[in-house]
């Protein structure tokens, strides 16, 4: 799969409280909304940094278009390996890769299926990287 560089890939952000349709789905994500125009929407492997850490991630920005009409571009980043309680946090994200643009799921099921291939791609991108 090729892959399309980010030129501007910082995003910074307080940590919002969603739907939390993805606590749901055991996909928990932290939520930042942006501006619109300042970045490409799309599914993309990423890196947030938390306290100075940085943990691997995978993001979506757009408007979640599945499960929401509202049109408000946000960034849902899904943090790997992470558990805690982060609202209210300024925190920042790292857009590494694009993986594919934003779609609009027919189904739940379509779209966790796609989700979960999604993170599997990422998390063997992490791999490949740290070797």
């Amino acid at each position: 799969m090729k892959f399309k560089t980010i030129n501007n890939n910082r995003i910074l952000g307080k940590v919002i409280l969603g739907k939390q349709l993805g606590r749901t789905f055991n996909i928990p994500t932290a939520n930042i909304v942006i501006k619109n125009g300042l970045f490409e929407t799309g599914v993309y492997i990423s890196q947030i940094e938390i306290y100075g850490v940085l943990y691997n991630s995978i993001s979506n920005v757009g408007v979640s278009p599945t499960f929401s009409d509202d049109n408000i571009l946000k960034v849902e980043t899904h943090i790997f390996d992470f558990s805690s309680d982060i609202y209210d946090l300024d925190v920042e994200v790292f857009l590494i890769e694009k993986i594919r643009d934003e779609i609009n799921f027919n189904s739940v099921d379509e779209f966790l299926s796609q989700v979960r291939k999604d993170i599997e791609f990422s998390k063997r991108y992490f791999k490949v990287v740290k070797k």
